[in-house]
């Protein structure tokens, strides 16, 4: 009999844990499903956390620091403020080339005359400025540096001033890398390559990270790149292109050279290049647009003119406070050994 007892207290306990597992089960399987206000929270320092998937509530918090630009002979622009500093407020926006009756039409409607203060060909962006008597709101920038594949973009332009709406795209981030925007110059700019589809109403207009910051100034198709795709010059080097337009114009010079930060390298890459496991500064050349010269694809670059580098950010500082046709000395790890080179700038 006591043998009888002990096989229903099993049975029972085998069948109690079964029920529970199967209800844990369909609760799960409830709150996924059935709760639409349900939401994770991923906490990262190098994505944004504090957005929203209500793309009319980012674009109503940033499209007062959206403008149109536009000038006797030009297409209308898109344009951005940018910063205001004693009175006057920057705007940045696609490269113009005429200037003659130059407007800017903010997003209230009220028109203000405008002076360009100069314009970067080899990027195609123009500084403009305007004096107003009402406050206006500079754009939040982000940094273009965190942004990687697959993070979501919403590309935006100036409001049509026939239909009074602004055209604005949704996608992802399909590319991070350089690329020449203007066949004249062998520059290569910072440039994100989205999926979002932009047309010439959106050049000079924001592209946007999910939290509303500007990431990237949309821009017309980069040379050999997809008609099929959408660019924006990276924010970190906007922000290097309007210091130098706001000082009297852009100088830089270019290596002509495609580059890697070395401590985006993994292992293995590191051991085909010939490149020390624990070194993390400094670019790496990966292709050359030119063949002559002292640098050489694999060599890793530390030091230009006596100026560290660290990455490519700092490597793009460094080139924008030099002129084209300078002579400077490079240093450079090659083969594991620290050489000095000279390079003529481009």
């Amino acid at each position: 009999m006591k043998k009888w007892i002990w096989v229903l207290v099993i049975a029972l306990l085998v069948w109690n844990s079964w029920l529970t597992i199967q209800f844990l089960r369909l609760e799960s399987h409830t709150d996924t499903i059935g709760n639409d206000t349900q939401t994770s929270t991923i906490i990262n320092d190098n994505i944004v956390t504090d957005f929203t998937t209500d793309l009319t509530e980012v674009v109503d918090n940033v499209r007062s620091s959206v403008v149109r630009v536009s000038a006797e002979g030009e297409n209308a622009k898109s344009g951005i403020i940018y910063a205001v500093e004693d009175n006057t407020t920057y705007i940045l926006t696609s490269y113009l080339t005429q200037t003659k009756n130059l407007q800017v039409i903010f997003d209230s409607g009220a028109r203000n005359a405008a002076e360009l203060i100069g314009s970067d060909q080899t990027t195609g962006i123009s500084l403009i400025s305007v004096n107003t008597s009402f406050s206006v709101t500079p754009m939040r920038v982000g940094d273009s540096r965190l942004i990687e594949q697959g993070e979501y973009v919403i590309a935006l332009g100036a409001r049509n001033s026939s239909t009074a709406m602004e055209p604005i795209s949704f996608g992802v981030v399909s590319e991070s890398g350089q690329r020449r925007i203007s066949s004249s110059h062998i520059w290569l700019a910072e440039v994100l390559e989205t999926d979002t589809s932009i047309h010439e109403g959106f050049y000079g207009g924001p592209l946007l990270n999910v939290g509303g910051e500007m990431i990237g100034i949309l821009v017309p198709t980069p040379v050999n790149a997809s008609v099929n795709m959408g660019y924006a010059l990276g924010s970190t080097e906007v922000k290097l292109i309007f210091n130098e337009l706001k000082n009297g114009g852009v100088s830089r010079a270019s290596f002509g050279v495609v580059v890697r930060n070395v401590d985006s390298l993994r292992a293995y890459e590191k051991s085909e290049l010939n490149i020390a496991l624990d070194v993390r500064e400094g670019v790496v050349v990966t292709d050359k647009m030119i063949k002559e010269g002292e640098i050489s694809s694999g060599d890793v670059i530390v030091s230009v003119a006596g100026k560290s580098i660290t990455d490519i950010y700092r490597f793009r500082e460094v080139l924008y406070e030099l002129n084209e046709g300078e002579t400077v000395k490079v240093e450079v790890l090659r083969n594991g050994n620290r050489e000095e080179v000279e390079v003529t700038l481009r």
